[in-house]
């Protein structure tokens, strides 16, 4: 919404087309989508309870995993993600856990616990420059939207993030002994949220 209001205040004729940048097409895309599901009763969880936590992290090298409760996942890095800043590699997990375990966390306040600063920051203010972070704040607070569920992130030093980093770097032994109950398998990921989140294929607010 910022963004849009700051386009706004750029306009001097009223009269005069405004030329609409691909950022501001997504944001007015989104607030399209969300508004033909809404119920029209209210955009923001009404939170009666308090929240749940998660712990996610992501390597450089291998991919990216997180955790709550005994449900945990991973995924190792493929595709234009292999060539991500950290902090998109750091984000990812936030957005799949949302997407994977959302349902169970409706009208609650999630709170991720992630070791990068820059993250907690995109996360916690809804924004950013960068056009992959961007794409998949879009997606997360989409999510979240329909989920009912406030996001925060909370930064938590790398070196106390110990069974989200084994994850991270494909060291399944090491979660296990440090996250006693957790399931055995991990939560499975669709394809197709792949496709979306990392591929951006299809648009990121396709039904599919």
């Amino acid at each position: 919404v910022r963004r849009l209001i700051e386009l706004l205040s750029t306009v001097v004729d009223a009269k005069r087309w405004i030329r609409l940048s691909a950022a501001t097409r997504s944001d007015l895309q989104w607030w399209s989508h969300f508004l033909e599901g809404w119920n029209g009763v209210a955009m923001l969880p009404r939170v009666v309870e308090a929240g749940f936590e998660v712990h996610s992290d992501a390597s450089g090298a291998w991919g990216c995993g997180a955790y709550w409760g005994s449900r945990w996942l991973w995924w190792e890095w493929q595709g234009p993600s292999v060539s991500w800043d950290i902090s998109a590699k750091e984000l990812l997990p936030i957005l799949y856990a949302l997407v994977m375990w959302g349902s169970h966390w409706r009208g609650r306040v999630v709170v991720f616990h992630c070791d990068n600063m820059a993250v907690v920051s995109v996360v916690n203010t809804g924004s950013s420059r960068d056009s992959t972070l961007m794409h998949m704040l879009r997606c997360l607070f989409f999510v979240a939207a329909k989920f009912e569920v406030q996001v925060r992130a909370q930064h938590i030093p790398g070196i106390m993030n110990v069974a989200a980093d084994a994850l991270s770097r494909n060291n399944l032994p090491h979660f296990l002994q440090v996250v006693h109950q957790a399931d055995p398998d991990p939560s499975p990921m669709p394809a197709a949220l792949v496709d979306l989140l990392v591929r951006e294929q299809p648009d990121w607010t396709s039904p599919h």
